[in-house]
């Protein structure tokens, strides 16, 4: 591997031929791959625009494609992509056929998953409201500014805590507090 480069990491499950086709017509021959386990690792030389993730999310959206890729930013040596590939190996092994980025596997992989059991526990009789959900979100959305999410929301600020105190009084989680709404959010899928 020739540093600085880029790399794609790619479930070996998909359809590589298909999709070294479609990546050697963006990135043209310049690509190298190899097996590593259960992942195809694809590299390829430092491009002045890296559209690559855009052009696999779009074909992975259109159906043309089904595929669980990692796409990485440029790496500079060989101990930042042994840091990074170790990492990135073990969260992408966990989620959900589609393309990331450094950021946004870490949170997918970072999401709970809860069985149904365990939220109607947690959120009692809120587990299905949706607008319990949606003052939630707004409430996270400001920060955790209550003034703010009720002005966001369309909601008079004593209504908001009202509806804040009663989910505290019924599930015991506060998420005017940011490890509450955070646990809260995990669990809603926020």
């Amino acid at each position: 591997m020739n540093f600085p480069c880029s790399y794609i990491l790619l479930d070996k499950n998909c359809d590589i031929n298909h999709i070294s086709s479609f990546l050697k017509g963006i990135i043209g021959e310049r690509i190298n791959s190899e097996i590593d386990g259960n992942f195809i690792l694809i590299h390829y030389p430092v491009l002045e625009n890296d559209f690559v993730k855009e052009a696999l999310e779009s074909y992975n959206n259109e159906g043309f494609i089904t595929v669980k890729a990692y796409c990485s930013k440029v790496i500079k040596n060989i101990k930042e992509f042994e840091l990074e590939y170790s990492i990135i190996k073990e969260k992408l092994a966990n989620v959900v056929n589609e393309v990331y980025d450094y950021k946004s596997l870490l949170f997918e992989s970072s999401k709970l998953i809860i069985d149904k059991k365990i939220n109607d526990l947690i959120l009692k009789n809120y587990s299905n409201d949706e607008d319990m959900k949606k003052i939630i979100l707004g409430l996270m959305d400001a920060n955790l500014n209550v003034s703010k999410a009720a002005s966001n929301l369309f909601m008079h600020r004593n209504t908001l805590i009202y509806k804040l105190d009663k989910f505290y009084e019924i599930t015991g989680y506060d998420v005017r507090n940011f490890n509450d709404a955070y646990f809260i959010g995990k669990i809603l899928g926020i």
